[in-house]
């Protein structure tokens, strides 16, 4: 099955995350909830948030904001504090979505970081949440096509 080009950079984004070896898991977000006693930490989970799309010439170039969440266990052993793992996690995504891996491929055109905000939603975990526009483009009238003009 033919995937759209939206499809293939989340896909993309996924696979580049996912070479950060110290994230135990990464997917992006289920329509259902997301159990944390059974996916181990540190866990990326990450959508797609709103979109647009703007039509230039033949062009359709699509932004999309992408929410990136990384839940760590308040109880970190090989960390001083969950807040050092958070700020080393935040350093490894902010290198993986800037790395030519990403920007330097036909299907993005452009990654812009976003706003970053640390919660303890609970008293056994705190979240990392990372915002990021992501800027790409297909031929007009045709969701599959790379736009190589």
């Amino acid at each position: 099955m033919d995937k759209t080009i939206k499809t293939q950079v989340l896909e993309a984004i996924q696979e580049a995350l996912a070479t950060i070896t110290e994230v135990k898991t990464i997917a992006r977000i289920p329509a259902t909830g997301i159990d944390l006693d059974v996916a181990p930490t540190p866990a990326l989970f990450f959508y797609d948030e709103s979109e647009t799309r703007d039509k230039r010439n033949r062009l359709a170039v699509g932004t999309m904001k992408i929410i990136i969440f990384a839940y760590i266990a308040l109880q970190m052993s090989d960390y001083d504090s969950a807040g050092e793992m958070a700020d080393f996690l935040q350093g490894k995504v902010h290198t993986v979505m800037t790395q030519e891996i990403l920007t330097g491929q036909p299907l993005i055109q452009m990654m812009v970081e976003g706003p970053v905000l640390k919660d303890y939603p609970n008293d056994e975990y705190m979240v990392l949440i990372m915002e990021y526009n992501v800027t790409y483009q297909h031929t007009w009238g045709n969701a599959f096509s790379v736009a190589n003009f």
